[in-house]
């Protein structure tokens, strides 16, 4: 028998080849703000299961007892953000009979937690506002609010937390001890919104350019603000442009000019992101019931998805100098957007469309295929938020915690596998009379270092979607 003797260097060598390979599948899970790393709901994960067995992917995590609330997680370093509301410490909580319903159980405590990404433990807990549960008006009279919970996601950078309470209080923290750095509130003379809550309560994410944490207060004195993202203090006010909604602010260049786009209850803006100057307003869905979708651009085009029957609007943007026009390019009824988002890939928008699902050419405007159209027998993707991740689609429908994957091109959908968040369901639809009495689940899906991130109700779900 002949051995072969391996010199040290040779052995080095092959064992760093080897660590290398078994830790090549091993990814750093970072989702720092809503809708990821670029706001567009776009994973930029790879090697992503294209398919899921009967049941689904394998569960890594069920973290319970978050708190109530709507808002989707965001991760950095190991650590699952998420807020919820719960009872503050000293709220003295007592009941005539069982809640039987999500929102018949009180508490106003508005909590942060962190969630190690691993073993599922709750790291930390910290209860740093009130939630959106109540408002108390001035005469001391109480008005019970609507979908009580949290909203708005966290936004971190470096050792800080941006957030917004449905209330409207805008506040920046110490990420490790969840202290507060500063907080200003949107019913301030300065901005003067008018209206806390609008409807169903503040519900957008803090953007955070350059030295600033941006964030649209609404009201008759301005629409969009810039606050010094380590003080608060204002550094701009844009124009007013009406009341705030719930969608939140993306950042655009167009031909090397940044812009900072939102919509309001009138219809999308874009102003300077330096000065906050006006460069372009839209009126499209003016009063509607709710505007609820961050727009989405790209290439020049800026497209803007509303529910209750508006439909959607694409602006062609053009720069001269340091300004921007903005004029119609398309308008669609075929993207009736109640709250899930659309997604932008490859020249092609997928999103929600009433009951189902759109494909539609982003330079025209075409639709390409609905799956409304579909038989009705057929198994189609229902209602709900969405992810895209290695060209597959995440859908998280609002309905007993169904989760869907789905291979989407311009030729049409498969649904590559499903499963239920709570459990098996029933003929009905729904998992357990449990979930009768939740509402609805409108968090956003998470697809981040190879795991899918779910927030249904009060848990938080970790599953694994990597290909090994």
């Amino acid at each position: 028998m002949r051995f072969v003797r391996f010199s040290w260097p040779l052995t080095v060598l092959v064992f760093t080849i080897l660590v290398s390979f078994c830790t090549a599948g091993a990814k750093e899970a970072t989702w720092p703000a809503w809708r990821g790393p670029n706001r567009d709901g776009k994973s930029p994960d790879a090697g992503l299961l294209k398919s899921w067995p009967e049941g689904g992917p394998k569960k890594l995590l069920e973290v319970k007892s978050i708190g109530n609330g709507y808002s989707s997680v965001t991760l950095d370093g190991g650590l699952v953000y998420i807020t919820g509301r719960k009872p503050h410490a000293d709220e003295k909580i007592e009941y005539e009979e069982p809640p039987r319903h999500i929102w018949q159980i009180k508490g106003q405590g508005f909590y942060i937690s962190t969630i190690d990404e691993a073993t599922g433990e709750v790291k930390q807990s910290k209860d740093v506002a009130n939630a959106y549960y109540e408002k108390i008006h001035p005469d001391g009279r109480h008005e019970n609010l609507s979908y009580k919970g949290t909203r708005a996601s966290i936004t971190i950078e470096e050792d800080r937390l941006y957030i917004a309470t449905g209330l409207g209080e805008i506040m920046c923290l110490k990420k490790d001890t969840f202290e507060r750095i500063w907080t200003r509130k949107v019913e301030e003379e300065e901005f003067d919104s008018g209206v806390v809550g609008h409807g169903w309560g503040y519900a957008e994410s803090v953007l955070i350019y350059k030295d600033k944490a941006i964030y649209c207060t609404g009201g008759e004195k301005t629409f969009m603000v810039a606050l010094d993202k380590m003080t608060g203090k204002t550094l701009w006010k844009s124009p007013p442009n009406g009341q705030s909604q719930y969608g939140s602010t993306i950042l655009a260049d167009v031909d090397g000019v940044p812009m900072l786009v939102n919509g309001s209850r009138v219809g999308l803006m874009g102003v300077h992101a330096e000065t906050g100057n006006e460069f372009w307003r839209y009126e499209f869905a003016k009063d509607n019931m709710a505007n609820c979708n961050t727009p989405i651009c790209s290439d020049g085009l800026v497209f803007w998805a509303c529910g209750y029957g508006k439909g959607g609007i694409c602006l062609k943007m053009t720069a001269n100098g340091q300004k921007v026009t903005a004029t119609k390019e398309w308008e669609t009824k075929d993207a009736d957007c109640h709250h899930g988002g659309t997604i932008l890939h490859e020249g092609y928008l997928y999103g929600n469309h009433k009951r189902g699902f759109v494909c539609i050419d982003f330079k025209t405007g075409r639709t390409i295929w609905d799956t409304n159209d579909l038989d009705k027998d057929a198994l189609t993707i229902p209602k709900g938020s969405v992810c895209w991740a290695d060209g597959m689609f995440y859908v998280f429908a609002e309905k007993a915690g169904e989760m869907f994957l789905c291979e989407c091109t311009p030729k049409g959908f498969k649904i590559k596998g499903h499963f239920f968040a709570e459990g098996l369901a029933d003929e009905s639809g729904w998992t357990k009379e449990y979930d009768r009495t939740m509402g609805p689940s409108w968090a956003h899906p998470v697809v981040a270092g190879g795991k899918l991130y779910l927030r249904h109700f009060n848990k938080v779900y970790c599953y694994d979607v990597e290909n090994k």
